[in-house]
């Protein structure tokens, strides 16, 4: 089985843990064949053409990295994968637009299908 060598966008190595197929972290986006976006502050407004509301939590420095590494995976046709804010940038870097949050707490559990958390 071919061993997928992730490049993780934000977050932390240890989320991958879960990844089902043998796989390696990657620093160097040249070795990758997953890019795998994951979690963060709120996507930046600007990005699907809004202005940022007064609930709306964003990095625009990050937000442009973000956007920059996708077009890069993108040409580089790698996969994608994608965790919370993660699937939301790459819904909206490919033209979607998004509802801002009104509230909600910075960081969050996220659980999964087969009953693990990742915190």
């Amino acid at each position: 089985m071919k061993k997928f060598k992730i490049f993780m966008v934000g977050g932390q190595p240890n989320y991958a843990s879960w990844f089902p197929f043998p796989y390696q972290i990657t620093e160097d986006p040249e070795e990758a064949n997953v890019a795998w976006f994951i979690g963060g502050c709120d996507v930046a407004p600007w990005i699907y053409g809004e202005k940022t509301g007064s609930y709306t939590f964003t990095d625009d420095a990050y937000s442009e990295y973000e956007l920059k590494i996708w077009k890069y995976f993108l040409l580089k046709s790698v996969f994608f994968v994608s965790t919370c804010k993660g699937f939301q940038n790459i819904c909206c870097f490919q033209g979607a637009k998004m509802a801002q949050h009104t509230r909600h707490p910075l960081w969050h559990q996220v659980n999964l299908k087969d009953g693990q958390s990742l915190k």
